[in-house]
């Protein structure tokens, strides 16, 4: 079975923005026919890395994988 790594910018500011954007993938993988992105079938998965920012923007810790 073929993986496909899809890489975005870092510039998610919410949960909700990141379901959001999963929401609009999982949408175009099926419109262009490359997946049935079943997430109960485990044909589309997300992991995600964060990196935590104090309120001036200056990075607070080391990158969360």
């Amino acid at each position: 079975v073929p993986l496909m790594e899809i890489v975005t910018e870092p510039d998610l500011r919410s949960p909700q923005e990141a379901r959001e954007l999963l929401i609009e993938l999982r949408r175009m993988l099926r419109y262009i026919d490359a997946s049935t992105a079943n997430m109960e079938e485990g044909q589309f998965r997300c992991d995600a890395n964060i990196s935590q920012r104090s309120v001036d923007g200056a990075i607070v810790g080391a990158k969360v994988e």
